[in-house]
């Protein structure tokens, strides 16, 4: 299958862990020219990266949103995005910008979430792509079925590690496990 995901797209990944969500994101995010990413759990030595001091701070991961903006033309990739874009608080200023108008200025976001129902409805909805791991959180279920419906949110918790579902563009697909 193949997929034209743009490096200005706004991209979502969701899944629990261990179903290919990280293999997913390095894979994606090496065919772009230029990427960044905010990597909490230090799992992106092969890109240019930053490792936040505090897993959770907000204020470090609005400063280096700041830096993005700056950068431009880029793809930003953030690992564990709940934790920065979580849809219980409002953006801090830089990452609304990166997220709301980041495309004016050649910068895509790829989000990779454990938890999509936490995740920030300004990323979720502002997102031309959405790839779909195994969920099986009933409220991360429940959520989907809002944007894919009832048999597509029912599929999501038999999906095989690897497997996903993608959402664009108002059409669901059902992808095989990736071959690495």
């Amino acid at each position: 299958m193949k997929l034209k995901v743009k490096s200005t797209d706004r991209v979502t990944i969701c899944g629990m862990p261990g179903t290919g969500k990280t293999t997913f994101m390095k894979n994606l995010m090496q065919g772009y020219q230029a990427s960044y990413l905010y990597d909490p759990l230090n799992q992106y030595a092969e890109f240019p990266r930053h490792v936040p001091a505090v897993i959770n701070s907000r204020e470090e991961f609005d400063s280096y949103c700041r830096r993005i903006w700056y950068r431009a033309n880029v793809c930003f990739g953030i690992e564990e995005s709940e934790l920065y874009l979580n849809q219980g608080k409002p953006l801090t200023p830089w990452a609304a910008r990166v997220i709301i108008s980041g495309r004016n200025m050649g910068i895509g976001v790829v989000a990779n979430t454990r938890r999509l129902a936490m995740l920030s409805k300004d990323m979720f909805s502002n997102s031309e792509h959405v790839f779909i791991f195994r969920l099986f959180s009933p409220n991360d279920v429940e959520y989907l079925v809002r944007y894919i419906g009832k048999e597509w949110a029912a599929v999501v918790p038999k999906l095989d590690d690897f497997e996903f579902l993608h959402y664009s563009g108002g059409q669901v697909g059902r992808c095989p496990p990736l071959s690495l």
